[in-house]
């Protein structure tokens, strides 16, 4: 017997159809879809990120909404989350009044291994997702050394570098790298392969802004993940990004702009809080449609 599932095309942190970061959000009605029928889906749809949300039991409090969720990136990874696909689904979450009441104010996404997202209607178009608050470490001198040469061949210049850490505790997998806003980051052409050769699977190369209307701006890349190199939008880069732009920049205010400058490029609101970064972002359906399975 076939069956059928809705599914949509959302681009996150962007009002903009053609910015932002694309991903398909697939509703499910119960979990006997095998792991490799899901990379399939994902595979079809071809997006950089994949949501597949599934019912989950009901919370007892009418203004929260609970899913279960499971996300796929690049070419076939399982990832334990993904905040522009949680941005995306809660954008198609909260208007789909059929599964989804009006009054509904939070959702909360089970993941299988980083326990409940929540995302939180924010006002203004923006929903509200909390991710964990990372610490960066700035790396020793020889370490610096072999890094800085790997960032100088990715940009295809010597370029003036600020600072190089890598993530904490959860986030070893990261690397930070502050480089002048001269450098012009934006209109940057990065080559990531050499961004193969850090040893991080994200790397994020990151700006303090120029013309004021943000805080900083950033790039990520992850070459080993992604087959394209780069990530429109990270969600995730923000968990390091923010507590070291708020800390450097001594930001007081509760939310402050943040600008991803890849081609697509997306807009965030960041701020800090209790051991997490509070993450909003706008987000654009541009295609829907139904799986037959």
């Amino acid at each position: 017997m076939i069956r059928s599932f809705p599914f949509y095309l959302v681009s996150a942190f962007s009002n903009d159809a053609f910015g932002g970061n694309p991903a398909a959000v697939i509703f499910l009605d119960k979990p006997d879809i095998t792991d490799d029928v899901l990379m399939k889906i994902a595979d079809n749809l071809n997006q950089p990120a994949a949501a597949f949300l599934f019912p989950a039991p009901p919370s007892t409090d009418p203004r929260v909404f609970r899913f279960r969720i499971r996300y796929i990136v690049g070419p076939g990874t399982e990832v334990p989350f993904c905040g522009h696909a949680t941005i995306a689904s809660a954008k198609v979450a909260f208007e789909k009044h059929d599964l989804v009441p009006s009054e509904v104010a939070v959702l909360e996404f089970e993941t299988p291994a980083s326990g409940v997202m929540r995302a939180i209607k924010a006002g203004d178009g923006f929903n509200e997702i909390q991710l964990p608050l990372a610490t960066v470490e700035e790396v020793g001198a020889d370490e610096g050394e072999r890094l800085s040469k790997l960032v100088h061949s990715a940009f295809g210049r010597e370029v003036e570098i600020k600072f190089i850490g890598k993530g904490g505790e959860g986030f070893r997998n990261s690397l930070l790298v502050e480089v002048d806003a001269r450098e012009d980051l934006k209109e940057s052409d990065i080559n990531v392969n050499p961004l193969r050769e850090t040893g991080c699977s994200t790397n994020i190369l990151t700006t303090e802004s120029l013309t004021g209307e943000e805080i900083f701006v950033s790039r990520m890349f992850a070459p080993a993940i992604l087959a394209s190199g780069e990530d429109h939008v990270c969600g995730a880069a923000h968990c390091l990004l923010t507590p070291y732009w708020f800390n450097k920049k001594n930001v007081t205010e509760e939310l402050g702009a943040a600008t991803q400058v890849s081609k697509r490029g997306g807009m965030l609101r960041v701020g800090k809080g209790k051991g997490v970064v509070r993450i909003q972002g706008q987000a654009c359906v541009f295609s829907s449609g139904t799986l037959y399975l």
